[in-house]
């Protein structure tokens, strides 16, 4: 009878410890992404915290996103950062569709469509109404001169949502190009 509460009482300290250092890990996670997102802390070692201690893969998408939101908007895209976040992302989800649109952003960059493009319709696959991903497609499109898809492409996202940014300003371009044709 001793010997079962011995071991029950062992047992349940073992169980508070690793709570407690299961716990400590997530709330030092939930620090380095909360000074991500509310402190705009980009630096290499908060987001290395953030991907090193714990794949969770919400906060781990909301940093690749912020990063690649925040250098979009400072036109300073650094695509090796860029990939090693998608890579990251799919380690943790392969079907992330988020990581497959930074992976196209690459792709894009390297001037490899055929590739971009199998990632776009990878993306399209688990988010198939996304219009920021059906516009990746439509350039794709465009910029291989398949302009009657492109204009398909154009149709279904003015359906699924009119006021998607840059819809109209890449309307007018394959209206354009279709002119010169």
């Amino acid at each position: 009878m001793k010997l079962q509460q011995i071991i029950s009482r062992v047992i349940t300290l073992v169980m508070l410890i690793f709570t407690l250092s299961v716990g400590s890990i997530l709330l030092n996670n939930e620090l380095a992404l909360s000074k991500f997102l509310f402190k705009k802390d980009f630096s290499e070692k908060n987001v290395n915290k953030i991907f090193s201690t714990w794949n969770y893969y919400e906060s781990m998408e909301k940093v690749a996103v912020g990063i690649f939101n925040v250098q979009l908007t400072q036109d300073s895209l650094n695509f090796e950062q860029i990939e090693f976040l998608a890579d990251s992302l799919l380690k943790v989800n392969p079907r992330s569709s988020q990581a497959y649109y930074l992976k196209t952003v690459v792709s894009e960059r390297n001037q490899n469509l055929v590739q971009a493009s199998n990632y776009l319709n990878q993306a399209l696959k688990f988010d198939p109404l996304n219009t920021t991903y059906l516009l990746g497609v439509a350039v794709i499109q465009i910029n291989t001169n398949q302009l009657s898809e492109a204009e398909e492409t154009l149709a279904k996202v003015r359906d699924l949502d009119p006021n998607t940014n840059n819809l109209e300003s890449l309307t007018q371009m394959l209206e354009n190009l279709k002119d010169k044709s």
